[in-house]
């Protein structure tokens, strides 16, 4: 079952904006990469996946009007948020293994899921399909937290700024955030990274965006 209820949907998009900075600014740079290896004003088939509640998909529909946009999401409340902002997408509840229609994609965007998949086991498997899916040439941009995570680094240190500044946190709120960011989520390493886009047929990722630990990774099907 997904994690993202009724409630966690209503607030997402707030959440996310306090918790990462640049928030903005990432998907900017999903967008403009996106139109970096897909031409603006010819039709096109993009999948996010992991559509949530619909930002990105709005945002995208008005930049890139001729693009076709199939949005997949295992979480009902979100893609019922989504259906409220978005008209003229195809919105699917479930996960990309259940829709068998969806290939020779042109480029597939997927924002804040592999690191929230349950299993490690379940990440390349994710990668994989991904690979399946798209055309040759196809883009992947894909944005997740990249590990390890340390518990006294540098970027750890500036989330919790963060949080206690943006969230007015106490010290003990604070401190079960930074317990849940660190034991809540399986970050891959780079190494796993080009490994598991190695063997689904995909080039090697390349940064687009960095804030803290989350990375914004592109790569093409070869």
């Amino acid at each position: 079952m997904s994690v993202f209820n009724q409630e966690r949907a209503r607030t997402y998009d707030a959440g996310a904006r306090t918790s990462m900075a640049g928030y903005e600014a990432l998907h900017d740079m999903a967008r403009d990469g996106l139109a970096g290896y897909l031409d603006p004003h010819k039709p096109a088939r993009v999948l996010l996946l992991g559509v949530g509640t619909g930002y990105e998909a709005e945002q995208l529909q008005q930049r890139f009007p001729t693009w076709q946009l199939i949005g997949v999401d295992p979480s009902e409340p979100m893609l019922n948020l989504a259906r409220q902002r978005l008209t003229g997408v195809d919105l699917r509840l479930g996960v990309l293994d259940d829709f068998a229609d969806l290939v020779e994609l042109d480029g597939v965007l997927s924002v804040g899921v592999l690191h929230h998949l349950p299993t490690r086991e379940e990440q390349p498997e994710w990668v994989r399909s991904i690979g399946q899916r798209l055309r040759p040439g196809g883009v992947a941009l894909v944005g997740c937290q990249v590990g390890p995570y340390q518990d006294d680094s540098p970027q750890l240190r500036a989330l919790q700024a963060r949080w206690r500044h943006l969230g007015g946190l106490t010290s003990k709120d604070l401190e079960e955030r930074v317990r849940l960011f660190l034991t809540h989520t399986l970050p891959p390493t780079r190494r796993q990274l080009d490994e598991w886009y190695r063997k689904a047929g995909l080039s090697k990722p390349e940064t687009l965006f960095s804030t803290a630990y989350f990375q914004l990774l592109a790569a093409l099907k070869n």
